[in-house]
């Protein structure tokens, strides 16, 4: 094996063997409570309220897949520059996501050196506006994702995941609702603190499934494919310390390393990710993504840019927008030949 290799699978050997520790302790902690202990029947979880009657909240249900001819890259080979964006804040664009109340209204952040603000601008690169994100760092922001909260809210989620030099010991995902096109700020943040389970990591990447509203970070390295690490939705509890679970290494060949950037369609049945010079896909085949994205993707047409660090679906989930970091760039779009 290579050093790598080896690393991981000692990774992997430390978790399996936690995980039957607890999986032990619970099944001694059943056994010991007697015959008055419950167990989960696996149903619609219920948590209850003050005046003592239950909420039960819907468990996700399997999204409708597009049926495609071939692969669904099929549906993304055509690209077209909309427009360039001119706006000199906007020097390091790192992340975008469609908002889904607005017809072509985009939702980006520049990486380092800018304070903690998002801007919308549309495919022509024009600015919509500007706002302030209250409460917020800006230490390496790297993507940025728009999904469900627990509770079934629609929220911006910032990932501020980067670790070029692996130094941090714990990386933070912001969230806040989507504030009006007419707003100079947000209101005050929630957020997370999130820890890998082994070793630190540097991360491009973030996802929120529209269907079940997990988070989900890919790493980027030079020595490998990268990993998908997730952290459920239910554990985005403000201000809470969340350990990530690791769900799958990529197959995409050690010729496609440094993840830049994921997306998760608005329906829920593609997952898309891009690097410098490749853009993947995957058609989701089951609820968790985990097995899905341990399979070969296929490839879609990547624009042709200078460092190109952001990727999204559009709000109707039938094209990819793209763009780069760097002055004057192009905003491209990735669809269906005409």
């Amino acid at each position: 094996m290579y050093p790598t290799e080896v690393r991981r699978c000692a990774a992997r050997l430390r978790r399996s063997l936690r995980a039957t520790a607890v999986a032990l302790g619970g099944a001694l902690l059943v056994a010991a409570c007697g015959p008055g202990a419950t167990q989960s029947t696996g149903g619609p979880a219920s948590e209850p309220v003050s005046d003592g009657a239950p909420v039960t909240t819907a468990a996700p249900t399997m999204p409708a897949i597009r049926d495609f001819a071939d692969t669904p890259c099929v549906a993304f080979q055509q690209i077209t520059q909309t427009g360039t964006i001119t706006d000199p804040g906007l020097f390091e664009l790192s992340g975008i996501a469609a908002l889904p109340d607005l017809d072509d209204a985009y939702v980006v952040h520049n990486d380092t050196g800018d304070e903690p603000r998002l801007y919308v601008i549309n495919s022509a690169g024009e600015t919509l506006a500007t706002w302030d994100v209250i409460g917020a760092r800006a230490a390496d922001w790297e993507d940025i994702s728009i999904g469900p909260t627990a509770s079934g809210e629609t929220a911006i989620f910032i990932g501020d995941i980067g670790d070029n030099f692996q130094f941090r010991s714990s990386i933070t995902v912001y969230r806040i609702p989507v504030p009006a096109l007419s707003d100079a700020e947000t209101v005050p943040v929630e957020f997370i603190t999130l820890t890998y389970p082994d070793e630190r990591a540097d991360a491009e990447a973030l996802a929120v499934d529209p269907v079940t509203g997990d988070i989900y970070v890919i790493t980027k390295t030079r020595d490998g494919p990268g990993t998908v690490f997730r952290a459920k939705a239910d554990t985005f509890v403000d201000r809470s310390e969340v350990m990530l679970e690791e769900v799958t290494d990529l197959a995409l060949g050690e010729d496609h390393l440094e993840v830049t950037s994921a997306a998760i369609s608005p329906t829920g049945d593609l997952f898309v990710l891009r690097g410098y010079k490749s853009v993947w896909m995957w058609p989701r085949t089951d609820l968790d993504w985990g097995a899905t994205l341990a399979t070969q993707p296929c490839e879609a047409a990547s624009p042709d840019e200078m460092q190109g660090e952001a990727v999204t679906f559009d709000r109707s989930g039938t094209s990819l927008i793209t763009v780069s970091e760097g002055t004057n760039q192009p905003v491209s779009r990735v669809s269906a030949d005409s």
